[in-house]
């Protein structure tokens, strides 16, 4: 009796830490369920953008920021968000508030280069170029600090120093795709400026007669 009695008590025991442990088992399983980081979150904000859910992703994104403020790639993809739906006086905040938080030269140099292409596709090109210019000066030139030169210079209406900028960059990178189509976008800005002064000179003329 005494030894039924011991191994009932143990059966009893083992039942109890079998239910214990299948407890702990279906609580991580179903209930707790870990929070990878930052490309969890992102991956979500990414789906979220693609659905055309903005506002939800901006929620998201601010709970990134509550979560690890000092984290300079949340800013960035707030920056990306806020590119995307079109508001680029707040890509420009966001980018801006990165900066400082910036661990190596590398992202400070990309991030600056992004705000003085801000400054130009709002048109403020002098700003742009002041600021490519303090990029190139702290960082050195790059393909990236040269395509933007190039574009500062197609809104400036400056066909041939763009052109010898995008010499100097087929040079330096033999094997950027983005060089060709550059140079044919500038090619075809530069004939058709030169067609309307044609035309312009044409009507002129006419108009006189």
């Amino acid at each position: 009796m005494a030894d039924e009695g011991r191994r009932l008590k143990r059966r009893i025991a083992l039942y109890g830490a079998a239910v214990a442990i299948l407890g702990v088992l279906v609580y991580l399983g179903w209930v707790y369920v870990p929070h990878l980081g930052y490309s969890q979150d992102r991956a979500e904000v990414f789906a979220l953008v693609a659905d055309g859910q903005f506002d939800e992703a901006r929620s998201l994104i601010d709970e990134m920021r509550e979560r690890d403020p000092d984290d300079v790639r949340v800013l960035v993809l707030l920056g990306w968000l806020e590119d995307g739906a079109g508001d680029l006086a707040a890509t420009q905040s966001a980018y801006e508030a990165a900066v400082p938080l910036c661990k190596n030269d590398e992202q400070r140099r990309d991030l600056l280069l992004t705000l003085a292409d801000i400054d130009r596709r709002v048109g403020h090109l002098d700003e742009a170029s002041s600021g490519l210019k303090d990029v190139v000066s702290r960082f050195g030139e790059t393909a990236r600090s040269r395509q933007l030169r190039v574009l500062l210079l197609i809104d400036k209406r400056s066909w041939d120093d763009a052109l010898g900028e995008i010499a100097k960059l087929a040079e330096e990178n033999p094997v950027n795709p983005h060089t060709q189509r550059l140079r044919s976008r500038v090619r075809r800005l530069q004939e058709a400026e030169a067609t309307r002064d044609s035309k312009a000179v044409t009507d002129g003329e006419t108009s006189r007669k």
